[in-house]
């Protein structure tokens, strides 16, 4: 084992975290709405114009 698998999954968990306070789209600092599908993984992402 490595020790860069504890940060993989600590980065996991975060993400799991963040997708479970908002589960249907998540605002990243790009500025692009996250589209999760049903199996967790973003798909695509939309830009988002303000």
């Amino acid at each position: 084992m490595s020790a860069t698998i504890p940060t993989i999954l600590l980065s996991d968990a975060l993400q799991m975290a963040d997708r479970s306070i908002a589960p249907a789209r998540t605002l990243d600092v790009a500025g692009s709405i996250a589209v999760v599908d049903s199996s967790g993984h973003d798909d695509r992402r939309i830009p988002v114009f303000s």
